[in-house]
């Protein structure tokens, strides 16, 4: 249902950007070492987001895994049409 919505949204609004505001994960449920979790994990974001370029804000549970905001933003980066850039922080 959320994915139709967000479909459907996306389609009539015609974004130029997507920014997605954290809780993409609970990190208890994931593997930050396998980046085939953050895959599975980010499918329905993507097929809701399409080709639109977007952003994602990680939230305060994507941090509870074993991996540090530089991992996570990694994985971020890598996802196509994905703008966040990595910084040193």
């Amino acid at each position: 249902m959320t994915i139709k919505l967000c479909k459907e949204l996306r389609g009539a609004e015609g974004p130029d950007l997507i920014i997605i505001t954290g809780d993409i994960a609970s990190g208890q449920y994931w593997d930050p070492l396998n980046y085939y979790d953050w895959i599975h994990m980010v499918k329905p974001l993507k097929e809701c987001i399409d080709e639109t370029p977007f952003a994602i804000v990680p939230g305060f549970h994507d941090f509870e895994a074993d991996a540090n905001q530089y991992k996570i933003m990694s994985l971020i980066h890598q996802q196509h049409g994905n703008l966040n850039e990595i910084n040193e922080f």
